[in-house]
């Protein structure tokens, strides 16, 4: 996830990516696609600030959808991070270039677990997307110059891998970064070896092929004009700094909207009406006497001002009288 001078163009060979002139540059669209996959990151990261501050659903961030979204995002990534390392090094010979790449993604990994490790100890972060783009492009340097079916039949291995050969004994601390064991540990970003450094060398293969190179070739002349293709292009070119930054800033945006929420008193009644009526329905209640106790729950709790926390399980000890007093004047019940 770096916008190293793995987009950068030195002296390219037409065996390389086709025909293109032999001139220094970056190719536009890599950046731009870089960018695009920025966006749809802070996103995903979004939605677990939402629900971590009860904007949203608690289970917003695990529902399906989002997950195969996230995952989505983290393979685009992966795949233009094996395209920028081909492109960069069309000769196969690494560099200080490199070395200095492995270094900067090294150092924001470890910068991600550190803090992890330091605000959510139980679900750090220890193998996440920038370890994996890390280790991945080491495993890729001897294939850097090799045909396009070699990079191919190392991404098949590595994705048929975890079906193949996972178990139990794979989930020690020392290998379970391989992604061989038969169950996930907990954490924030988990991007194991197989099957996601496959996706690195599909980018690679990808560069490697004949259709590559003329996609390549197409990629490079290509000089957008749109302004918003300019501001994905810089995004792309900025990544790793944005992945390291965008997540406090977020935060502390979320959290004002949070809190500004909060002050006005908003809750999703609705939410708490349908449950309302699912509980007292289900324990007997007729529709239409279950309607009249919901409603007469909502006005007591908008009235009293504890929606927002009521929904958010947290009511203090003075709150949880008042939430009781009106249970029992809507309902006729007992007092916890």
């Amino acid at each position: 996830m770096t916008a190293s001078p793995s987009t950068k163009i030195l002296e390219v060979s037409t065996s390389a990516i086709g025909q293109i002139a032999p001139i220094e540059r970056r190719i536009a669209g890599i950046d731009i696609a870089r960018g695009a996959a920025l966006i749809g990151m802070a996103f995903y990261h979004l939605s677990w600030d939402l629900a971590y501050f009860g904007l949203a659903p608690g289970n917003f961030p695990v529902l399906p959808p989002m997950r195969a979204f996230s995952h989505s995002v983290a393979a685009v990534f992966l795949t233009i991070s094996g395209v920028s390392l081909a492109l960069a090094h069309p000769d196969g010979r690494i560099g200080r270039a490199f070395w200095l790449r492995c270094a900067m993604i090294a150092g924001a990994a470890a910068l991600v677990s550190g803090v992890t490790f330091l605000t959510s100890p139980n679900e750090a972060i220890w193998f996440g997307i920038l370890h994996c783009i890390l280790l991945a492009s080491l495993m890729a340097t001897p294939l850097l110059g090799a045909p396009c079916w070699a990079a191919l039949a190392a991404a098949i291995v590595i994705f048929a891998a975890p079906a193949l050969v996972s178990n139990t004994a794979m989930e020690t601390p020392a290998v379970i970064w391989m992604g061989l064991g038969a169950a996930p540990p907990r954490t924030l970003d988990w991007r194991p070896l197989a099957p996601w450094a496959g996706f690195v060398f599909v980018g690679l293969a990808a560069v490697r092929s004949r259709q590559g190179e003329r996609l390549f070739a197409a990629l490079a002349a290509w000089r957008p004009r749109a302004k918003g293709f300019a501001a994905l292009a810089w995004s792309g070119r900025h990544s790793l700094a944005i992945y390291l930054t965008h997540q406090p800033i977020m935060l502390g945006l979320v959290w004002l909207v949070a809190f500004a929420v909060d002050l006005s008193g908003h809750w999703d009644a609705q939410r708490f009406n349908d449950a309302c009526g699912m509980q007292c329905q289900a324990v007997g209640g007729a529709s239409t006497r279950c309607e009249r106790v919901c409603d007469c729950l909502i006005g007591g709790i908008s009235a009293a001002r504890i929606g927002r926390d009521v929904e958010r399980d947290r009511l203090n000890a003075t709150q949880r009288l008042t939430y009781s007093g009106i249970v029992v004047r809507c309902s006729g019940a007992t007092p916890p």
